[in-house]
């Protein structure tokens, strides 16, 4: 039964770690197509803001996002 308590919890981090990256990743991506499509000479900084950001993304609506050029 431990075995099986500490499995769950290395997965449910797993997940976490997983949804945190995924978040980065595209902060990172949005951020250098903002710069490439208003001609900014510095990514802007972009943030979103929400948990899950899986459950954000598949869904294609974003709680909160913030910009800052």
């Amino acid at each position: 039964m431990r075995k099986l308590i500490i499995g769950l919890l290395c997965l449910a981090g797993l997940a976490v770690v997983i949804d945190f990256g995924a978040a980065a990743y595209s902060e990172y991506h949005v951020s250098r197509q903002l710069r490439a499509g208003a001609d900014l000479s510095a990514d802007p900084e972009v943030t979103f803001h929400g948990f899950p950001f899986a459950a954000q993304a598949m869904s294609g609506r974003y709680d909160e996002v913030t910009i800052r050029a």
